[in-house]
């Protein structure tokens, strides 16, 4: 009798993330599941990333890999992560076929905050109108994120990425008035 044993099964690779979004500082676990044990290496090199950078993969449980993954400074480019067909090998020989390719949003670009006056100099009884306008929508900016010298803000009000508040100068003062909105 003759036995032929017989694999025509190419393994199959599924890519997953723990995130779906990443700002900056964040960063994302990136899951590689193979189909069944590769017999070439699977390894970063393989992997095609856009949009940021992938550690060095580590075995898990299974057929698992994991990386983690560090979107690019000051970028808004979508990461995407996909392995071509024909990158490792089962235990047959027989080549993988082309992985699915995933997505993470990324905007790792720190919003700017400009502020401006209708004064430039204020004397006894005067105040200014100060506008402060965020470079992306805000629903958390508040008048505690700003710090004033040399006088007091009154109530913030405005929404999305413009925002007023009137500033009223400490009276018997002639110290300059400064306005500031601290990063983070």
């Amino acid at each position: 009798q003759l036995s032929i044993t017989v694999d025509t099964i190419a393994p199959t690779i599924t890519i997953t993330s723990d995130k779906t979004a990443l700002k900056s500082g964040e960063t994302a676990t990136i899951t590689f599941t193979l189909s069944e044990p590769a017999s070439t290496a699977l390894i970063s090199s393989n992997i095609t990333v856009v949009g940021g950078t992938l550690s060095t993969l580590t075995p898990g449980s299974g057929n698992t890999y994991t990386a983690i993954f560090t979107p690019t400074n000051n970028s808004t480019t979508a990461a995407t992560f996909n392995v071509l067909a024909n990158t490792f090998t089962d235990g047959a020989g027989n080549p993988n076929t082309v992985s699915n390719t995933i997505s993470i949003t990324v905007d790792t670009v720190a919003p700017t905050i400009t502020i401006a006056s209708n004064k430039t100099t204020l004397n006894i009884g005067e105040t200014a109108n100060l506008t402060f306008t965020l470079s992306e929508s805000s629903s958390t900016f508040a008048i505690g994120d700003v710090t004033a010298t040399g006088g007091t803000l009154g109530t913030l009000s405005g929404s999305g990425t413009s925002y007023t508040a009137i500033f009223t100068p400490t009276a018997t003062s002639t110290t300059t008035a400064t306005i500031n909105v601290l990063a983070n």
